[in-house]
């Protein structure tokens, strides 16, 4: 008989301690209880509540007691049997269609993980598995034993996968029966030179966890059936972590007033969101300026005063010019924040820079709700002068893959970013809110945009304009014609379309006599570019016809997106039904020269 083959599979290993939230959620009895109690707007009785609600007398007990823990539902004095009234609270929660309050029970508890580097598949690290020290496997071969050893060099700079990461946060929730809360980040434990010891014999794996995949199985059979000594290469199936250029579109409804334009308009929007935050804040601003935090740090000491974390993130490029003064601002920053008693430990200025072009707010609110906003606008050093654009998501899903893409801005190291690990729960929960009320009945259709896809989104607006295309552009430069003109000239092909591109600055090689050319050029093909010189032009977007509109941070007549960093530039696409000729009706207020006829 074939004695056995131990097959060495290389991997990572997960010590961590997570706080978990161990308390049962509201039932659909004790919605019902409530309910009825607060529509008869009068006490009821037991035997009344069993008799009309057809449930067993032990389950209505046991949700009423549950309910007057929470003080939802109180006894009446009135009569000689014991009666229950929706109390004041309870009677607005349920009539007002609100959710039940929910008070975590919150229990620390440990959690080891595997994460093999062949096909990344994560388990649980006492599951079966054995996993051994690389000395060990030499001690194996010194004693004679046939050991066969899985290659999957590329692993360690891929590191842990994304979709690792994604499992091991299933596993601890345990597919929803739990809710992780946070992750002690700073007891996190990262060992990557181990493997995992399997042992095929009878031409099956004796010790292979259960979580693993198959493909890692098949690999195994196939490296334990080839010459002793010679290793197996496996070409990983998670080599790297990407960034998807195209999210899924989300149906929901969706306010025209959510797509705010202006200068001051801006700064009401982050006063409002600022001032309602409940928990938590996250700004993400490409540059800073000091002087401009200074001015917003009343607004910020009165959320901290509230309960309210802040984090302050920014993304000039590490090489860009201008990085070193903004990372001096950082430090100015940071002082001021270190200086502030009521600020200090509760406002974090992030000191390293994302490298991101995009402009993004998140905030929660009441109920556990959250919302994104994704901008033209840099919060942390504008002085909400330039006409900008933002819209604000409200939807669950769609503020999930905004949480999630500012998660990937921060999160260079799994399970040892705090904001990042905050953040990749707070996905979790949106998600799964989102799959469970869908609102698959809106008449919007909410799409976020990275990367290549704003070409893609470009290529879409100028092959499904009718009537009109509108672009704006803050500034002007050698990339115009592939960004911005080339596309515009397809529109302009066809009759009764309107183009037109706006923006406000000059940028890199291009002069104004090379600005003067391009107009004439532009003209000739059927485009107006028009420099706004009244009110000056931050906001990037796109506008065609009646319902469609971008807003992102790219410019689309000056710069292009980064295919190795597609998260450098971000955008969203909205299409709603008469969206795109409200906005036209507001730009055409603020910038009149798009309603005038132009002469060369």
């Amino acid at each position: 008989m074939r004695p056995p083959v131990i097959v060495a599979v290389p991997m990572s290993v997960i010590h961590c301690r997570a706080w978990i939230d161990h308390s049962r959620s509201w039932s659909i009895v004790d919605e019902a209880v409530l309910l009825a109690l607060a529509l008869k707007k009068s006490s009821d009785t037991v035997a009344a509540l069993v008799l009309s609600s057809g449930l067993h007398h032990q389950v209505v007990v046991a949700s009423l007691a549950r309910l007057m823990r929470f003080r939802l539902v109180e006894i009446s004095t009135s009569g000689r049997s014991a009666a229950f009234v929706a109390s004041t609270v309870g009677s607005s929660l349920a009539l007002g269609g609100n959710p039940l309050p929910h008070f975590p029970q919150e229990v620390l508890q440990r959690f080891s993980f595997g994460v093999e580097h062949v096909t990344g598949s994560c388990f649980a690290a006492h599951n079966n598995a054995r996993i051994v020290s690389p000395g060990h496997l030499e001690d194996d071969i010194r004693q004679g034993a046939d050991v066969r050893f899985l290659s999957a060099a590329e692993a360690d700079a891929a590191g842990i996968p994304e979709a690792s990461i994604a499992r091991l946060y299933e596993l601890i929730e345990r597919g929803g029966d739990r809710r992780l809360l946070r992750l002690a980040t700073r007891e996190t434990v990262v060992l990557r030179n181990r493997y995992m010891r399997l042992r095929v014999a009878g031409g099956a794996v004796r010790n292979f966890p259960e979580g693993a995949t198959e493909r890692l199985r098949h690999a195994v059979l196939a490296s334990a059936g080839v010459v002793a000594g010679r290793d197996v290469p496996v070409a990983l199936s998670h080599a790297g972590e990407e960034v998807r250029g195209g999210h899924v579109p989300v149906r929901c409804h969706f306010d025209p007033t959510d797509v705010v334009i202006g200068g001051s308009a801006q700064s009401a929007l982050l006063t409002s969101i600022v001032e309602k935050a409940r928990s938590r804040l996250v700004i993400h601003s490409t540059f800073l300026d000091a002087e401009r935090f200074q001015e917003m740090a009343n607004l910020l000491r009165s959320a901290v005063v509230r309960g309210v974390s802040i984090d302050l993130l920014w993304g000039t490029g590490e090489t860009a010019d201008n990085h070193a003064r903004n990372a001096a601002q950082a430090e100015k920053i940071s002082d001021i924040v270190r200086a502030d008693a009521t600020m200090r430990g509760r406002v974090s200025m992030h000191m390293r820079t994302t490298g991101s072009h995009a402009k993004i707010l998140l905030a929660d609110g009441d109920g556990g709700s959250w919302l994104a906003v994704v901008s033209s606008c840099n919060w942390l050093s504008t002085k909400f002068g330039p006409a900008e654009l933002s819209v604000v998501l409200r939807h669950p899903m769609a503020v999930a893959d905004a949480v999630d893409l500012v998660r990937g801005l921060v999160g260079r190291r799994p399970l040892a970013d705090g904001l990042a690990d905050e953040l990749r729960i707070q996905v979790n929960d949106l998600r799964r809110h989102g799959r469970d009320d869908p609102d698959g009945s809106g008449s919007a259709v909410v799409t976020l945009i990275v990367g290549q896809a704003h070409d893609a989104a470009m290529r879409v607006a100028s092959h499904q304009a009718a009537r009109r295309l509108l672009i704006g552009s803050a500034m002007l430069g050698s990339t115009a014609w592939t960004g911005a003109l080339i596309p515009g000239e397809f529109a302009a092909e066809r009759d009764g379309v309107s183009v037109t591109i706006l923006y406000t600055r000059l940028t890199g090689p291009m002069k104004k006599r090379h600005a003067r050319d391009l107009e004439q050029e532009a003209a000739a093909i059927g485009i107006r570019l028009l420099r706004t010189d009244n009110v000056p032009l931050h906001g990037k977007f796109v506008l065609w016809d009646n319902d469609d509109v971008i807003v992102t941070s790219l410019n689309w007549a000056s710069a292009s997106s980064d295919d190795e960093f597609p998260a450098s530039e971000i955008g969203v696409h909205v299409k709603c039904p008469g969206l795109a000729a409200s906005v036209m009706e507001q730009l055409e207020r603020v910038f009149p020269e798009i309603l005038s006829p132009v002469s060369y």
